[in-house]
């Protein structure tokens, strides 16, 4: 999503025929994608997608050298950055580098990553500027002195919530800095797929976070989620006409949670059908489809929050990190976002009085601030132009 509203702006800005060269730290599926293809050929752009990624035979290299060799962590990281990445493809006149939660260590080569895409373009003259990012959480000393390196080569930092901001000021030791709404925000979506109205049926988007596949795995804090979402699909069943439940995955990561989420809602002895959103993309113009078709969608991912919104929908966030509910009250103050942790350690301070008053609105009250946050995404990125040109 976040590319795809970045595309919408700078075709807005940039006008029909302006070249954008998008670098890809993944493999060839995301440039082989049919949706962002056609989102770049309604664009006017000459968008061109280009991995950077290295071989698989160099990566395999890399990973044995991070093993074997006998030097501190740092060098490590980097040499490992260095081996996965082929950086020969790096041109143009402007870098912007987003959005996402970029500026943390929570995987621990990623500072090192990104200082590695960072070296590779100022050592061909060019300039950068963080878009549109978040920030955190920075907890080791060798990710927060690579992360203060690559600020400080950057010409300016473009934040998507005042934390993040706070964190790169006091953390990072960086003065300035902006703080403009998320890129997905930039999506322009069809007055067809915002106008459709709901089918009786609730939507949840659930995180895997504390199972199998997240970096710190709590296996009796995954129950206990799985069990809260549980309940709180329970509460709106059974006080509301729902005939079906829609488990939205806006991450294939997610997919083994709603099966357990599934499992959990079954016991309930609910007599309605569960259905899956297309999973097997999980795009963003599938996931803006899946909460589309829904009254209400409970939403954990912050762009399956954002998604949902600009579909028009009725939302309640229910943040598994800071940066949702950071995100959420920075730009969406009338959507509803409860703390995960809190729901697990509390279970009754969700009180179903809150949860009749967002099912009985007419409509949300976030829909008139969307034209105003797309337009926020524009100036962000004419801002990223100034301060890139600022010397010349």
């Amino acid at each position: 999503m976040i590319l795809l509203g970045l595309i919408n702006s700078l075709s807005r800005i940039l006008g029909k025929g302006s070249v954008v060269n998008v670098y890809c730290l993944t493999d060839a599926t995301l440039i082989s994608d049919k949706e962002l293809l056609s989102v770049i050929k309604d664009s006017g752009l000459v968008v061109r997608l280009i991995s950077i990624r290295s071989s698989k035979a160099q990566r395999l290299i890399g990973r044995i050298l991070y093993k074997l060799l006998p030097v501190n962590k740092v060098k490590k990281h980097r040499l490992l950055s260095k081996m996965q990445l082929d950086l020969r493809e790096l041109k143009g006149d402007y870098l912007l580098i987003g959005g996402g939660n970029l500026i943390m260590d929570l995987f621990e080569h990623w500072p090192a990553t990104l200082s590695e895409v960072i070296d590779a373009w100022s050592q061909k003259g060019g300039f950068c500027t963080f878009l549109g990012v978040g920030a955190g959480p920075i907890k080791t000393e060798y990710g927060k002195s690579l992360l203060k390196e690559s600020l400080q080569r950057t010409r300016s930092l473009i934040a998507r919530d005042r934390p993040s901001l706070s964190l790169c000021q006091s953390q990072l030791c960086y003065n300035g800095g902006y703080v403009y709404p998320d890129m997905a925000f930039g999506l322009e979506i069809n007055e067809q797929i915002s106008r459709c109205e709901g089918n009786s049926m609730l939507g949840i988007n659930i995180s895997g976070a504390w199972g199998p596949r997240w970096p710190f795995k709590d296996p009796v804090r995954y129950r206990n989620m799985i069990q809260v979402y549980a309940d709180i699909a329970e509460t709106l069943v059974r006080t509301r006409p729902f005939k079906r439940i829609i488990l939205i995955i806006s991450n294939i990561s997610d997919l083994q949670a709603a099966k357990d989420l599934e499992r959990a809602i079954a016991l309930k002895h609910f007599n309605l059908d569960i259905l899956y959103s297309d999973y097997h993309s999980a795009s963003p113009m599938s996931l803006i489809q899946g909460a589309s078709q829904c009254e209400l969608v409970i939403a954990t991912r912050l762009h399956a929050c954002i998604a949902s919104a600009l579909a028009g929908r009725k939302v309640i966030a229910i943040s598994y990190q800071p940066k949702v509910i950071d995100v959420i009250n920075g730009w969406l103050p009338g959507l509803k976002c409860y703390d995960i942790d809190k729901l697990i350690d509390f279970p009754d301070s969700l009180e179903l009085s809150e949860l009749s008053s967002i099912y009985s609105e007419r409509q949300p009250c976030y829909l008139e601030e969307l034209p105003r946050l797309r337009s926020l995404v524009d100036e962000s990125i004419e801002i990223a132009f100034r301060d890139v040109n600022i010397d010349e």
